[in-house]
């Protein structure tokens, strides 16, 4: 596994459990981690859909 501060240009990012470092860092980060076009997925709907940016794609469950 890869430390999270060195996931850069990732075409989808897949939060599957909500880990508490992925849930403490900033949503800014997170996005930061993904490519332009990059695909945010929340299996466990886990994060707040009002603070994701307009243009990333999010999918949960």
């Amino acid at each position: 596994m890869s430390p999270i501060d060195m996931l850069t240009e990732l075409d989808a990012l897949v939060i599957i459990v909500p880990h508490l470092p992925y849930l403490e860092k900033p949503m800014n980060d997170l996005m930061a981690m993904l490519k332009k076009d990059g695909i945010f997925i929340d299996v466990k709907s886990a994060f707040d859909l009002k603070k994701m940016p307009e243009l990333i794609r999010y999918w949960s469950l």
